[in-house]
């Protein structure tokens, strides 16, 4: 099956915001948010790979456009570009072109371009989250929350929110993952946006059952120590993380009810994994059959498997490990 330690990560970054989303903040199918002048023939046909699950042959197009292209334009095709990259595995080169992006947009300093620059430092925010470098996405996240917020973009503000709240998570301060995640389901809500909703839905439950957990070690020590008061006080609050957490995870699967989404299929999953009384298995590959190919389409196999029998846990890995491959992922180990 897989390895402690790499079923561990993979967990990890599956379960909370992004964890690649993790997350998140959850842009997969959003690089570019705002409109660009003048978008070639060519970036949309990158932009249909894209959608469509090709990385590889949407990476290959872009390459071959940057070399012509410049200015804003250029912009337009890194953020594409570390899009493509995220979605394949490899970080770093996204990394480095959005880096690239961010420096042609503060070049810019062009108001009409803030939400265009908001979303770079998000979605950069977000693959360090998804490397485990949250120090460097902190201080980039907490300056697309003040854009957003000075220019009233309430999504891009949400979803810097939500991609915050992973970045706390991977700290283990979960108090404050919890406040930011909390105030980006708010925003969501306001926008009437069922899919981001969910995301953060499934966020949130994911961060109470993290906490939970620490607050079960944390009566243990107290116990062997003989502290019976703090061990009592500290089982009470994992009691009440674990309903949080529950009643989280049931209203993501409810807010969800009518999406096919990879969302949707992340609150089933936590659902499942909090009650195992629950049984989605089918609803999830309904939702599955309908959705290209993706690395995190891959995490939900893993995930799915892991709360099911060995024998069908098998065939999904199977499945898995055969997406893996047609993404050419080198770094999706099963």
């Amino acid at each position: 099956m897989i390895k402690q330690s790499k079923k561990w990560y993979i967990s990890f970054l599956f379960w909370s915001s992004l964890l690649l989303i993790l997350w998140i903040h959850y842009l997969f199918i959003q690089p570019i948010r705002g409109e660009v002048a003048d978008v070639t023939q060519s970036v949309q046909q990158a932009q249909n790979y894209y959608l469509k699950g090709q990385f590889q042959q949407a990476i290959s197009l872009l390459e071959n456009l940057l070399t012509t292209s410049e200015g804003i334009d250029q912009a337009t095709i890194q953020c594409y570009l570390a899009a493509s990259y995220r979605e394949s595995g490899q970080l770093n080169k996204a990394i480095k072109n959005w880096k690239a992006a961010l420096e042609i947009y503060r070049n810019q300093n062009s108001q009409a371009l803030q939400p265009q620059l908001i979303a770079v430092l998000s979605d950069l925010g977000q693959t360090y989250n998804a490397l485990g470098q949250f120090r460097r996405a902190i201080p980039l996240l907490e300056e697309a929350i003040k854009l957003a917020e000075n220019n009233q973009e309430l999504k891009t503000q949400a979803i810097a929110w939500d991609i915050l709240g992973t970045s706390h998570t991977l700290s283990g301060d979960y108090d404050k993952a919890i406040k930011a995640y909390k105030t980006s389901l708010n925003l969501f809500e306001q926008l009437n946006h069922p899919d981001l909703t969910t995301i953060t839905l499934n966020n949130l439950s994911n961060t109470f059952s993290k906490r939970q957990l620490k607050a079960l070690d944390e009566a243990q020590a107290a116990q062997l120590e003989e502290d019976e008061t703090q061990a009592n006080y500290l089982l009470s609050l994992a009691e009440e993380d674990r309903r949080s957490a529950l009643a989280t995870a049931t209203q993501a699967v409810e807010v969800s009810r009518n999406l096919n989404s990879l969302s949707a299929v992340r609150a089933r999953l936590q659902l499942m994994k909090l009650n195992p009384t629950i049984d989605y298995r089918t609803s999830v590959g309904s939702i599955l059959k309908l959705l290209p190919n993706s690395r995190r389409q891959v995490y939900e196999l893993i995930n799915l498997a892991a709360l099911i029998d060995e024998s069908e846990a098998i065939e999904i890995l199977e499945k898995g490990i055969g997406i893996a491959h047609q993404l050419g992922d080198t770094k999706l180990r099963i």
